[in-house]
């Protein structure tokens, strides 16, 4: 699946890309700021399971768990969004 994803990459943005370079992992491990991890139980893209394994690499991250919302619905919840609100003025 990997070689998939950076080759549908490469041919969309006309570059190639290290996969190491857009990992989720190594982005969170290098960021030392407030970070909020949202995700919901029911996503089906990415496994929530799979989204957790990031706070192990993030300890300063701050966890908001949805349900009933999946990949794309998440981004348009009005709780969500008030909890992004509160935590981007804090």
């Amino acid at each position: 699946m990997r070689q998939r994803a950076l080759k549908a990459l490469a041919n969309t943005y006309q570059i190639s890309w290290n996969w190491d370079d857009i990992s989720p992992i190594n982005t969170v491990q290098q960021y030392k700021g407030k970070l909020l991890l949202i995700h919901d139980k029911d996503d089906h893209a990415v496994p929530y399971h799979e989204a957790m394994k990031l706070e192990t690499f993030a300890p300063q991250a701050t966890r908001l768990v949805t349900k009933g919302l999946g990949h794309r619905k998440i981004l348009m919840s009005k709780d969500v969004i008030k909890a992004v609100i509160n935590f981007l003025k804090d």
